[in-house]
């Protein structure tokens, strides 16, 4: 924690490009980007349903994945943890485990079925786990009303969602992300939109 509160300007994942305090408004493109996946809403859980029947998603996922869970009940003392794959899952155990034996609950988010297995298998006893809900903003708003605020949050390497981070920001809630980066093709795509990055 130390580490994190004082290089807080090196890791911070939000800051340069998205709505701040300061911002009067979001910039144009993020309104056209939040129009076009509130009026898709139907259309995510229709394709969560299609991949369940496809093996590629579980109940648990397809509902998880639209914000639909019971009150994530989390004490006071909590870090969100999110690694989108197995990989980056695998990659952030330490870190885990290391959280869990200064105190803090760990809820720990991911978005396949091979991270959760492999959580099942080895930290379950010391995460809670849920699904990421996808960038809609019906899924997050309902997510965070089950949410606790946690005392911090981190997402590993390139997940960059605006909606989410735009209602964490809503909620005075910090969001960081670690080893962070981006290709030269995916740096060039975002410079044409510097807006919105």
């Amino acid at each position: 924690m130390s580490y994190i509160s004082n290089n807080k300007d090196k890791i911070r994942g939000y800051k340069k490009g998205l709505p701040s305090r300061t911002d009067p408004t979001p910039p144009f493109l993020y309104f056209l980007y939040r129009w076009v996946l509130t009026v898709s809403t139907p259309f995510l859980s229709l394709l969560l349903f299609i991949r369940k029947k496809k093996a590629k998603e579980s109940c648990q996922s397809v509902y998880e994945k639209q914000g639909i869970s019971k009150k994530i009940n989390m004490g006071k003392n909590f870090v969100w943890l999110h690694a989108a794959s197995l990989g980056e899952t695998m990659s952030i155990e330490k870190m885990i485990r290391s959280f869990h034996k200064k105190g803090y609950e760990v809820l720990l988010t991911t978005s396949t079925l091979t991270s959760r297995e492999w959580i099942s298998k080895n930290i379950e006893s010391i995460v809670t786990h849920h699904f990421l809900p996808l960038d809609s903003p019906l899924f997050i708003k309902r997510f965070l009303k089950r949410l606790p605020s946690p005392k911090l949050v981190l997402f590993v390497e390139s997940e960059i969602w605006p909606n989410l981070i735009i209602e964490l920001k809503k909620r005075n809630i910090s969001l960081f992300i670690l080893n962070g980066r981006l290709s030269k093709k995916s740096l060039l795509r975002w410079r044409r939109f510097k807006a919105t990055s």
